[in-house]
């Protein structure tokens, strides 16, 4: 329990009670932990956001079974459809052509072919955003907010008290990288879960294209479905901007302080942002 306590704190107050933790190295390494961990999060992010959905046996079977059971129900609602579309041609008092009733025809079979092929089709504009995502990753330099190894002389010549004093002034920050450790596996598992209800009841919505009246349903869980993709996208971009941001800010602290409140600030902000990165994504693929 010590170790899990130590490891959430950075340190910080676990390391008051323990001389062990007030070494120079110790404190070295839990400063590089609390600061310099940023690329591990990143890298979290994107093992989360690209983990192919079919690798997951336990959640990916639920997913196919309740897909096979509402098929049946897409069948039905796509005839239901298709004779109220022709039943709305009929009694428009107007001749019914050749070509409505063809038209009424084609609609019908396309959308049997998507529905029927919805499985794979949404598997594929995953599998499409995931190579996305990995492309951005490679970009991705490694991000150092602190230079510790400077501080390492420092330390060395503070006195018991003076450890204590810089030790537990970073447990604040501690704290809120650990909540933001948190959030974004909940924000990425959470899309996980959205995507496997989608692509699981994706039958019901599909049946609704070969209605003209109803067509927008289909089209309307499409741009969501896309806008799921995209979140994952929007994750890691965001997760790379703060890293350019707390090289920044933080480097041009105060050395005094150490830049603590200003790390304690851009993490409360990308724990906001992270929160309304979804809602862009909806946005950003017109899905209200």
């Amino acid at each position: 329990m010590g170790t899990i306590i130590a490891s959430l704190l950075g340190g910080g107050l676990f390391g008051i009670f323990g001389w062990q933790y007030l070494s120079p190295e110790s404190i070295v390494d839990n400063l590089d932990k609390t600061f310099n961990k940023l690329n591990d999060i990143i890298q979290g992010a994107v093992d989360l956001v690209t983990n192919p959905i079919d690798s997951m046996e336990g959640i990916w079977d639920v997913v196919s079974s309740v897909h096979n059971a509402i098929l049946p129900m897409g069948y039905s609602l796509l005839t239901l459809f298709f004779l109220l579309g022709f039943m709305n041609k009929s009694l428009s008092f107007r001749i019914i052509r050749i070509e409505d009733i063809i038209r009424l025809i084609l609609k019908m079979i396309i959308a049997k072919a998507v529905m029927e092929k919805s499985f794979e089709l949404l598997n594929m504009v995953y599998g499409i955003a995931t190579d996305l995502i990995l492309k951005v990753d490679f970009s991705v330099a490694s991000i150092k907010i602190v230079d510790t190894a400077a501080l390492a002389e420092q330390i060395d010549k503070m006195n018991f008290i003076e450890r204590i004093v810089f030790q537990t002034q970073f447990t604040p920050i501690s704290i809120v990288s650990f909540i933001l450790n948190l959030m974004v596996f909940v924000i990425c598992y959470g899309r996980i879960v959205e995507i496997c209800i989608f692509t699981a009841v994706s039958p019901i919505p599909i049946a609704t294209l070969s209605s003209e009246e109803y067509a927008g349903t289909a089209k309307g869980f499409f741009r969501h479905y896309f806008a799921i993709c995209l979140h994952g996208l929007i994750i890691v971009i965001i997760c790379m901007i703060f890293g350019g941001l707390a090289q920044t800010l933080i480097g041009a602290a105060d050395t005094s302080d150490f830049g603590v409140g200003m790390s304690i600030s851009l993490s409360i902000m990308l724990i906001y942002v992270l929160s309304k990165s979804e809602s862009w994504a909806r946005q950003i693929m017109g899905a209200h």
